[in-house]
């Protein structure tokens, strides 16, 4: 990952460009998207797949969003030199933990997925087990 930085045909990465302001304008307005989504579905639910809700909107939004929020600290906060090293190490740390998390979320037994998952239910009557 650090070898990536500094070639020249990495140049979009940078966030202090014009493309990387038009990146960080665009994910903010998916962000916007996203959250107004989730509002919308939120509200339509059952509300034992409310809490999942939550839970899944959080860490989608902080995945959107963590770009252009990395940037505007990077700006503010970070000698100039190494600002695009620290967006880039930021951006794959925040991005890494959110998908672990939502990996888990999404493959473990003991997650809140798993509690309103219907997928692997049968809706059919139990069979009994034994000889007939």
């Amino acid at each position: 990952m650090i070898t990536k930085l500094g070639h020249e045909h990495d140049r979009h990465h940078v966030f202090d460009s014009i493309g990387g302001s038009l990146l960080t304008g665009y994910r903010l307005i998916i962000s916007l998207v996203f959250i107004g989504g989730c509002i919308y579905t939120y509200r339509s639910v059952r509300i034992n797949l409310k809490k999942f809700l939550l839970k899944f909107g959080v860490l989608g939004w902080l995945y959107i969003v963590s770009m252009p929020l990395v940037v505007l600290v990077a700006n503010f906060n970070v000698h100039p030199q190494n600002r695009n090293e620290f967006v880039f190490i930021c951006i794959e740390i925040i991005k890494f933990t959110t998908n672990m998390i939502l990996t888990y979320e999404m493959n473990f037994n003991s997650s809140e997925y798993s509690r309103v998952n219907y997928s692997n239910a049968s809706f059919l009557p139990e069979e009994e087990v034994g000889f007939r």
